[in-house]
């Protein structure tokens, strides 16, 4: 099977460097990484690192290490896990056939910065699964506070088939957005305070010619993409303050996330619990920010409590236009309180369609088994109605950002109307 992997223990991974210069940092490099490739195909690497007196929480890497393939910049990697030894995985871009070296370079020449356990390199080639996925994944030029504020985390990709071919999406997790949504209403009406955005997709024909390709540019618009490629990678640039990119532009630095299966089973916030780091990641960006409070809710909606107090409630909604809003609310045994989303601001109200995850705010030291109610409420105009087709689970986060989750007993559709008595579901032990 072609589908070759060397391991070189010692190496390190990457991301992607600006303009994709060819001059080679001088000092700092690491062992090397070989890999052959039998014919052309899509590169990839993994490392395994850990920066031993690093922490998110204390912002700006700086510089980035630089990644080279045969000694060209091709990424830098910051390490958002710290001190955690951890796998850093990403695509290379296209390669002929024969041996490539992949190569890592701090051009800060500080001894001890990072530590690398191992590393891996490979090729994926035209037939193997997911070669098309990667061979289209976009390159992310970084915005220049991307190295302490909204770093892309994780590219997810999504294949569908449609009548007239196919359709690739590519969906980045950024760390946080510093315009756009205010903290308080992320947490609310989505369960997080990372940045979720598609930023790039391409409709491909039966015989896989690219029929379009757009990206989510400025004011979320959908704008045909007419910018350069490295092979059939996109390259694109964050260019907002939340997160929307543009297709010209430069940067000194930039990000090639090797793109990872999506789990299409649920909300897309799922993706958080299968990698509970994120959630660390976004946290200590928090905290550095000045972006969390004990006083709830904060009157300008920018801070929020320790988002492990919330208990995060899984929805689906079938909303028509000009629906009303619903009002999701828990209540714990021994507490009379009935504890919502929108803590009764509106402008924190859900007031959308399709699949969410909606943030309440609990009182310190409650876990899932300790929810007892949920209640459902539509508010908008008398009449109006929301049908909910699914609920649940409940999920709160622990001490160390990993998911504890409780079902709720969910048989049917249920309609809810705005000016109508809530509905209440009681969840049994």
């Amino acid at each position: 099977m072609k589908h070759l992997i060397s391991a070189c223990a010692f190496a390190v991974l990457f991301i992607t460097v600006a303009a994709f210069a060819d001059d080679t940092p001088s000092g700092g490099m690491f062992p090397e990484a070989p890999f052959d490739a039998e014919e052309p195909g899509e590169a990839y690497a993994e490392i395994k690192l850990s920066a031993p007196d690093y922490s998110w929480a204390k912002g700006r890497w700086r510089p980035p290490l630089v990644v080279l393939l045969d000694g060209k910049k091709r990424a830098s990697l910051i390490p958002f896990r710290g001190g955690e030894a951890a796998g850093y995985k990403m695509f290379l871009g296209p390669v002929g056939a024969g041996r490539h070296v992949v190569s890592v370079a701090d051009p800060s020449k500080k001894e001890g910065r990072v530590t690398v356990e191992s590393a891996t390199a490979g090729v994926l080639y035209p037939g193997n699964e997911g070669y098309e996925l990667l061979r289209r994944a976009p390159v992310l030029l970084g915005r220049q506070d991307n190295e302490s504020s909204d770093a892309p985390l994780m590219m997810w990709a999504i294949e569908s088939e449609t009548a007239s071919g196919r359709i690739l999406e590519y969906t980045i997790i950024f760390s946080n957005e510093d315009g756009g949504t205010k903290t308080a209403e992320l947490m609310a009406r989505y369960g997080r305070t990372v940045d979720i955005e598609y930023i790039y997709r391409v409709a491909l024909d039966p015989e896989g010619r690219i029929a379009s390709e757009t990206y989510q540019g400025p004011n979320h618009e959908e704008l045909p993409f007419k910018g350069r490629k490295i092979g059939e990678h996109p390259v694109l640039r964050t260019c907002t303050f939340n997160n929307m990119v543009c297709d010209d532009g430069d940067s000194s630095f930039a990000f090639m996330h090797y793109p990872v299966e999506f789990d299409a089973d649920g909300v897309r916030e799922r993706m958080l619990d299968r990698e509970p780091w994120i959630n660390r990641v976004a946290f200590e960006e928090l905290a550095r920010e000045g972006k969390l409070t004990k006083t709830t809710p904060d009157p300008e909606r920018k801070k929020i409590d320790d988002p492990r107090l919330y208990a995060l409630v899984d929805i689906e909604l079938d909303l028509p236009p000009g629906g009303p809003a619903v009002e999701v609310s828990l209540k714990t045994a021994g507490d009379g309180e009935w504890r919502s989303a929108s803590q009764g601001v509106d402008e924190m109200r859900f007031k959308g369609s399709g699949k969410a995850r909606l943030g309440i705010l609990m009182t310190e030291g409650c876990g899932p088994e300790d929810v007892e109610g949920v209640r459902l409420e539509a508010i908008g105009v008398p009449g109006s109605r929301a049908t909910v087709v699914s609920l649940g689970p409940i999920t709160i986060l622990d001490a160390d950002f990993k998911p504890a989750k409780k079902e709720i007993p969910w048989k049917k559709k249920l309609p809810l109307v705005a000016g109508s008595a809530p509905i209440v579901i009681t969840i049994a032990e």
